[in-house]
């Protein structure tokens, strides 16, 4: 769907449940639009100026593959190797400078269902449920569910804010154990606990 927008000068596109089908995979979308800019265009910069996304229910398995399409790193291959199973719905909303850059006022918006993680040490993470909103200089994690070594874990919202070269976290952590062992703890902190001594770690428990 096309529509001219004459104040603006400019292309309104829309698409409903669009799919993009690669490598005998699909991505489902529930809808895209965006806008481009006539006037960019006969000025020879970047024309488009924006583009939402709103997807549904994907395998983030599948999502991974169609991003290695195009950045094929190192990164994307342990991140796809650690990923076992799981699905993501998100909302996605970008605006586009007339480099093509892409703004720093960007946000995701979505939820990640029933994940699974293989890590590095053969460990695994299991039945990972999340929100999320990812913005520029503040990442918020909502209702927050996981299974660690037969331990529930749990938040309410944690936050990672980006201020200058730092990264504050703020949030809670409550567990169905109350004790929880040094060994365990290591998994996710193991460059600073490792030199310390301590045996156990108490959180709030539920």
């Amino acid at each position: 769907k096309l529509k001219l927008e004459k104040k603006n000068f400019s292309i309104e596109l829309n698409t409903d449940n669009p799919n993009i089908l690669f490598n005998s995979k699909k991505i489902e979308l529930k809808k895209v639009s965006s806008n481009y800019s006539i006037k960019s265009f006969i000025n020879k910069n970047f024309a488009i100026e924006n583009l939402q996304i709103s997807t549904k229910k994907n395998s983030i398995k599948d999502l991974l593959d169609f991003a290695r399409l195009f950045q094929n790193n190192f990164q994307m291959i342990i991140i796809e190797k650690l990923i076992k199973k799981g699905t993501l719905v998100t909302d996605i909303d970008i605006n586009f400078d007339k480099n093509g850059s892409i703004k720093d006022d960007y946000k995701f918006v979505g939820s990640v269902n029933n994940a699974k993680l293989n890590l590095i040490n053969n460990q695994q993470i299991d039945n990972i449920n999340f929100d999320f909103e990812i913005k520029n200089k503040l990442h918020s994690f909502n209702k927050i569910k996981v299974v660690f070594e037969k331990i529930n874990f749990s938040s309410n919202q944690i936050k990672i804010i980006n201020q200058k070269n730092n990264f504050l976290v703020e949030g809670d952590l409550n567990s169905s154990k109350s004790l929880i062992d040094k060994k365990l703890l290591s998994v996710f902190f193991r460059d600073y606990f490792n030199d310390l001594d301590i045996s156990n770690f108490h959180l709030s428990s539920k």
